[in-house]
C-alpha cells in the first residue's frame, strides 16, 4: 500500500535533499578531520578516527527497522538528526584527539538512523517502476552533496575555518525535517513483542572491539598483538555466535539476520561490501596520498573525489530511466558493468607515484565514479524485487549496514599495511583485488531466472 502524500513533488525535493546533506556530513567531515587531528596532534589515530566516523552508524543501521517500526520513521529521523547536531557542535570545540573520536563516533550513530530513510521512504510513497526512476535521482543528489561537501571543505581548510565543514549539512537537513515532520505520517507498526536491546548489545560488543582491534593496530599500538589486545578479537567472536543465536529465536531481532534467507539480498549486500572500497579510498586515502605524498593542499586534495561525483550526478540521471525499462534483462548487465568501472578506477590508483599528475586521480575517480553510480542505482531495486514491503526498512538498514561495516572495518584494516610499509600504496593494492573479486561476484551471482519473474509477477497479479 502506497503513503498519501499531499505535495509529493515537495516532499520529493525534501528526500533528496536529506540524501545531500548526509553526503555533506560524510565527505565534508572526512576532508576536514585530517588537518584538525593535524591541528590536535591526533594524526597517528588518523585510522581509528576515520573506522568510529562509520562504527556508530554501523551499529545503528540494522536497527533502523524495528525502531522505526515502533516509534515511526518520522521520529527516528528527528531523533537521529538531533544527535548528529549536538555533537557536531561539540566537534567544533574540542581540542582533544579522543573526545573527537568519541564525538565522531556518537555522530555516526545519529547519520545511521537517518541515512537509509530516503531509499525506504521513496519505496513506500511511490510505485515500484516510478520508485526506481528515483533512485536514481537519490544518486544523483547524493553525488552533488559528496562533490560539493569536499570542496567547499577543502576551501574553508585553506582559508583558516577547518572547523566550519563539521556544520555544512544542517541547513538540508533542516528544510527536509520540516517538510517530513509535516508531510510524511509517523506510521507505527503493532508489535506485541518488546525493543530487542540485548540483540543490539551484541551488535555493539562485536563492532566496537572489532574496530578497536584493527584501528590499534593501524596506529602502530603493539597493545593490539600482545596481552590483553588478543582479548579483542576473541570477544569478536563469541559475540558474534551469541548474536546468530538470539536473533534466529527472537519474534522482531534489532539485527534482522533473516532477511538473510532471501538469495537477491545476500548477493546485494556482499557487492555492496566490496563497492564501498572504491569510495573510501578517494575519499580518505587518496586524499592523504595527495596531501603527503605529493604534497598538494588541502584544496587540490579535495578535488580526489570531485570527478567521480560529477559522473554520479550525471549517470544518476538516467541510470534509472534505463534500469525500468527492462529490469530484468538489464540490471545484470549493468552491475557488471559498475564493478567494472570500479576496478579500473582503482587500478589508476595503483600507479599513482609521488609525481604523478592529478589527472592520473581524476581518471581514475570518473571511471570508479561511473561504477558507483550504476551500483546505488541497481542495487535496492534489485534485492526489494519480490521482498515484501513491510521489509523494507529492515532490509535497507541491513544493506547500509554492509557499506557503513565494510569501511569501519577495511580502514583499519589497511592501515596495518601502511603502518607496517611506511606507504599509502598497498591500500590501493588490497582495494583492487576485492574489486576483481566484486566483479567475479556479480558475473556468478547476481540473475533473475525466469522462474523468479513469475513468481513475483504472479503475487502481484
Amino acid at each position: 500500500m502506497e503513503l498519501k502524500i499531499k505535495n509529493k513533488s515537495l516532499f520529493l525535493i525534501a528526500i533528496l535533499l536529506m540524501g545531500t546533506g548526509t553526503q555533506f556530513f560524510n565527505y565534508g567531515c572526512n576532508t576536514a578531520m585530517t588537518p584538525l587531528l593535524k591541528e590536535i596532534n591526533g594524526y597517528h589515530l588518523y585510522s581509528l578516527a576515520a573506522a568510529l566516523g562509520s562504527t556508530g552508524t554501523m551499529i545503528a543501521l540494522p536497527a533502523v527497522g524495528a525502531l522505526g517500526g515502533r516509534t515511526g520513521r518520522r521520529n527516528i529521523i528527528v531523533i537521529g538528526s538531533s544527535i548528529m547536531l549536538i555533537t557536531m557542535a561539540g566537534t567544533y570545540f574540542t581540542y582533544n584527539p579522543y573526545i573527537f573520536m568519541m564525538l565522531r563516533f556518537i555522530s555516526s550513530v545519529g547519520c545511521g538512523l537517518v541515512m537509509s530513510a530516503p531509499y525506504s521512504i521513496i519505496g513506500t510513497v511511490w510505485d515500484r517502476q516510478t520508485a526506481m526512476k528515483y533512485y536514481g535521482f537519490i544518486s544523483t543528489f547524493n553525488a552533488i552533496g559528496a562533490l560539493c561537501g569536499p570542496l567547499s571543505a577543502g576551501a574553508l581548510v585553506d582559508a583558516g575555518f577547518g572547523r566550519i565543514p563539521f556544520l555544512l549539512w544542517l541547513p538540508f537537513y533542516l528544510f527536509a525535517i520540516i517538510v517530513i515532520c509535516i508531510a510524511y505520517p509517523n506510521e507505527k507498526q503493532e508489535s506485541k513483542s518488546r525493543f530487542d536491546v540485548l540483540g543490539l548489545v551484541y551488535l555493539s560488543c562485536i563492532v566496537i572491539p572489532l574496530v578497536l582491534w584493527l584501528g590499534l593496530s593501524g596506529a602502530g599500538k603493539p597493545l593490539a598483538w600482545v596481552g590483553p589486545g588478543l582479548i579483542l578479537p576473541v570477544i569478536v567472536i563469541v559475540f558474534a555466535i551469541l548474536l546468530v543465536k538470539h536473533s534466529a529465536k527472537t519474534e522482531s531481532p534489532a539485527v534482522p539476520l533473516h532477511i538473510f534467507k532471501e538469495k537477491r539480498f545476500r548477493t546485494a549486500f556482499f557487492v555492496n561490501m566490496l563497492v564501498v572500497c572504491f569510495s573510501t579510498c578517494t575519499s580518505g586515502y587518496v586524499l592523504n596520498y595527495i596531501l603527503y605524498s605529493m604534497n598538494r593542499s588541502a584544496t587540490m586534495g579535495s578535488t580526489s573525489t570531485v570527478p567521480m561525483n560529477i559522473t554520479l550526478v550525471i549517470c544518476g540521471l538516467f541510470m534509472g530511466s534505463i534500469l525500468k525499462k527492462n529490469f530484468v534483462k538489464n540490471v545484470r548487465t549493468m552491475m557488471i558493468l559498475g564493478t567494472l568501472s570500479l576496478l579500473a578506477g582503482l587500478s589508476c590508483y595503483c600507479i599513482l607515484n609521488p609525481d604523478s599528475p592529478m589527472l592520473l586521480v581524476w581518471i581514475g575517480s570518473a571511471i570508479g565514479g561511473i561504477g558507483n553510480s550504476i551500483n546505488q542505482t541497481c542495487m535496492t531495486p534489485y534485492f526489494q524485487y519480490g521482498l515484501p514491503k513491510e521489509e523494507f526498512a529492515a532490509a535497507q538498514g541491513m544493506y547500509q549496514f554492509s557499506a557503513t561495516g565494510m569501511a569501519s572495518v577495511f580502514v583499519p584494516f589497511v592501515g596495518i599495511f601502511v603502518n607496517m610499509t611506511g606507504s599509502i600504496k598497498p591500500v590501493f593494492y588490497i582495494a583492487a583485488i576485492l574489486a576483481l573479486i566484486n566483479v567475479l561476484l556479480v558475473v556468478f551471482f547476481v540473475k533473475i531466472s525466469q522462474e523468479d519473474e513469475a513468481a513475483v509477477e504472479g503475487t502481484r497479479a
